[in-house]
């Protein structure tokens, strides 16, 4: 079989969608070598680079630069043409726009698309509703932003399968009127994350105390990942009666900030390119902050609670619904910089007693190796009744 995956949002610092990829590649390597896996992504040139097996390829097309980290088809003539020389049996979209319209005209036996990101509540809500513009402004947007989000989810309709890594994304779709979706949780690294001491000689070398509590953040530094509470409460954060002290991972369009933001008790990591350096990071620190509303799964928060590190989460999303499941972290109400304050006030001196809980969640969580599993039976099944 032919797989090929298609996704204008995998990039070198792709996050979540990066990670997806690769562990799907490395395990199409090590468990379906009779399978080739093909992905077609933007890239400054045209090139093809082998995968980490002999059956993997990734075909880098010319795509333009979009903000600081991701590119753009602007010609989808030469993504159709290398779409053709693949033959897929099976395609998978990763974005909805103009790539999900390429691929539903893919020469495939199984066209399927992934729901990584859920336009409607990361993008086009607050682009329409930003205070600073007037009423009929606000009005205008919305109208705009709907059209463009019937045309996103009359594409999504025509896909084989739509799949979902979150109860929370699937509800969402089903509600848009979306039949063909089923929900498959994102797996996690038990090999790499995992129950760990803090690294103390680490922490020192920031110049941070490692027997005060450490706060992280760890995740695209952009307004639709809610990092504008964070940005506003850091202050507040850090006169905490328990001395807290705040690391942030990531880059983003507000990364320059973060850059230039001063104060004894923080430190900018930047971007981490190192599952072992994140691994190290996660069990360092003493809570993450996850304050995005509109995660369609929030990888950061499993890992993290996969490496025994409790997570303080905003109240909706992908993100939050792993949070209520593990029973080792709690929420604030999204958006609200002094709830966030006030619960991670409240919540950081329970935390510690929750490591092994939220150890033991992570352990009993499937591996990635049984997310691509059963993605692979489930395609196989779906291939029997496909033309």
């Amino acid at each position: 079989m032919v797989y090929c995956d298609v996704n204008v949002f995998l990039s070198p610092q792709g996050g979540g969608i990066r990670t997806y990829h690769m562990r799907k590649a490395q395990w199409f390597a090590s468990s379906c070598p009779e399978d080739r896996y093909v992905t077609i992504q933007p890239s400054p040139f045209d090139a093809i680079e082998p995968g980490p097996g002999d059956n993997v390829e990734h075909h880098l097309l010319p795509g333009t630069l979009f903000g600081s980290n991701y590119r753009l088809f602007l010609n989808y003539l030469p993504v159709h043409r290398r779409m053709r020389e693949i033959g897929a049996d099976v395609l998978e979209a990763g974005d909805p726009y103009l790539t999900a319209k390429a691929g539903l005209s893919a020469p495939a036996r199984l066209r399927t698309s992934f729901w990584h990101s859920d336009p409607q509540t990361a993008y086009f809500d607050l682009w329409a509703n930003q205070p600073e513009f007037t009423a009929l402004g606000r009005a205008v947007r919305r109208g705009l932003t709907g059209m463009v989000a019937k045309w996103i989810h009359a594409q999504q309709k025509r896909f084989d399968l739509v799949w979902c890594a979150s109860d929370w994304a699937a509800e969402g779709l089903r509600r848009r009127g979306l039949e063909n979706v089923e929900v498959l949780p994102f797996g996690t690294d038990k090999g790499r994350f995992r129950l760990q001491p803090k690294d103390r000689d680490w922490l020192r070398s920031l110049n941070l105390d490692p027997d005060r509590p450490v706060l992280l953040y760890a995740g695209r530094l952009d307004r639709e990942k809610g990092i504008g509470t964070l940005m506003r409460g850091m202050d507040d954060l850090l006169r905490l009666p328990s001395r807290p002290q705040l690391l942030v991972c990531g880059r983003g369009y507000h990364s320059e900030w973060f850059e230039a933001w001063q104060h004894p008790d923080y430190r900018y990591l930047g971007f981490l390119d190192s599952i072992d350096a994140m691994a190290r990071l996660y069990a360092s620190a003493d809570l993450l902050i996850a304050t995005c509303a509109v995660e369609t799964f929030g990888l950061a928060v499993l890992e993290a609670l996969t490496s025994g590190l409790p997570v303080l989460s905003a109240d909706n999303g992908g993100g939050a619904e792993v949070v209520r499941k593990s029973g080792a972290g709690t929420t604030f109400q999204a958006g609200d910089t002094d709830d966030l304050v006030r619960q991670a006030g409240q919540f950081l001196s329970a935390a510690p007693g929750l490591r092994e809980k939220a150890a033991a969640f992570g352990a009993a969580w499937p591996s990635w190796d049984d997310f691509f599993a059963g993605q692979h039976a489930r395609n196989a099944e779906l291939l029997k009744v496909c033309p």
